[in-house]
């Protein structure tokens, strides 16, 4: 299970999300794609349900979506803009 670190805020609109690391000063913009998994995991969506979510939106292969999202959201937890939470994991 992952989770927003309490230091993150966030701006959406029709063109993606732009996140902000309080802490630093760092942000991200994330396109279309990266704002589907960022609205997820606000929701504390499953990563699984995500993954199905963007491949049934996109009509994408779900093991390259899956591959990709993982890959994308290992690079927000070492940006440290989402945390692990291994107490909620099922």
């Amino acid at each position: 299970m992952f989770e927003i670190a309490t230091y993150v805020q966030c701006v959406s609109n029709n063109d993606g999300t732009t996140i902000l690391d309080m802490r630093v000063g760092q942000f991200l913009a994330l396109n279309r794609t990266g704002a589907f998994i960022w609205e997820g995991l606000l929701r504390g969506d499953r990563f699984e349900k995500i993954v199905e979510g963007l491949a049934q939106t996109t009509g994408a292969n779900a093991r390259e979506v899956e591959k990709d999202a993982r890959e994308f959201v290992q690079d927000l937890m070492n940006k440290g803009f989402v945390i692990e939470n291994t107490q909620g994991a099922v």
